[in-house]
């Protein structure tokens, strides 16, 4: 059901301690912006519609505005992996990296290549995170299945961890064909 949260409008303090908040007064209209706050908090992982009703003074003058305007968000939900993937899509040849993707932007900061494991071992690995993924790659072996562990101390950019850790499983094809050019005998003479 669809349930009604009071909100307040924010003081002249409390815009001017938030960096994002004061840019937006300044660049703002004097008068045509105002910033609002939930008095609780919001549900995770929901649609959040906030209406301004009809009656609401407006830009153009003494006219009231003559209909709600609604605007919408979506607020964000528990961390967890969504999915492991190779970056060259479709088969996964040897050495192809490999995409861990989350469902919020991570941490960077706070993230320790330590909370990422592969079994069997994938000699050579290198991981590294940006946005929602963390990136794998290493000296993988065709015709293997290799299993992903992402700690569950893992943290996204609003300090939720995963709380467990989250497993997730690729398979390396075998290495595909490559044709070379035959070596031009005068090369080299």
């Amino acid at each position: 059901g669809d349930e009604l949260r009071p909100l307040r409008l924010l003081g002249d303090d409390e815009i001017e301690a938030d960096r994002t908040l004061r840019r937006r007064a300044r660049d703002a209209v004097q008068g045509q912006w105002m910033a609002i706050r939930a008095t609780d908090p919001l549900p995770r992982d929901t649609r959040i519609e906030v209406t301004l009703k009809a009656g609401a003074p407006s830009a153009e003058g003494p006219k009231l505005t003559e209909k709600d305007q609604t605007r919408a968000f979506q607020t964000y939900g528990p961390l967890q992996l969504e999915s492991l993937s190779c970056h060259w899509g479709g088969t996964c040849p040897p050495l192809a990296p490999w995409s861990v993707s989350f469902n919020n932007p991570l941490d960077a900061a706070a993230f320790a290549p330590s909370l990422v494991s592969v079994t069997p071992e994938l000699p050579g690995m290198r991981v590294r995170v940006t946005g929602r993924q963390i990136t794998v790659r290493g000296r993988s072996k065709g015709r293997t299945t290799y299993q992903v562990r992402v700690g569950g101390a893992l943290r996204d950019k609003w300090g939720q961890t995963l709380g467990e850790d989250a497993l997730a499983s690729v398979e390396v094809t075998e290495a595909a064909p490559m044709l070379f050019p035959e070596q031009d005998p005068m090369v080299g003479l």
